[in-house]
């Protein structure tokens, strides 16, 4: 499967890196994490995903997506707010699940969704 997506996403820069300690070719400057809030740990744990302040290094800023929503906010958004640089954004996975909601009622029932219930 990793050689599949690696060869149909080559022209985009896409790299996958096998620690959030380092990186290949410098920081990234955009990141999706679709794991499970859960499954993610501020602090070094065996059984998580450990994320640190490194995951911020692009100089030029970024942004990051976290497709989890809970809790919230999740210990990803939480990192980038803590280490609250101005180049990054930070978007919650709530603001997705949303977003996909308001395109399945449309094509649903052909009508636009009310967005400000």
């Amino acid at each position: 499967m990793r050689i599949f997506f690696i060869l149909i996403f080559t022209n985009y820069n896409i790299v996958l890196v096998n620690s959030l300690e380092t990186f290949p070719s410098g920081a990234p400057s955009a990141t999706v994490s679709t794991v499970p809030a859960t499954a993610v740990s501020l602090e070094l744990a065996t059984d998580k995903i450990h994320v640190t302040p490194t995951l911020f290094a692009s100089k030029s800023g970024g942004i990051i997506v976290d497709m989890a929503y809970r809790p919230t906010p999740t210990p990803l958004i939480h990192l980038v707010r803590f280490v609250s640089r101005r180049e990054w954004r930070a978007t919650e996975g709530n603001g997705g699940l949303l977003a996909q909601g308001y395109h399945h009622f449309r094509v649903w029932t052909t009508m636009k969704a009310p967005q400000d219930i």
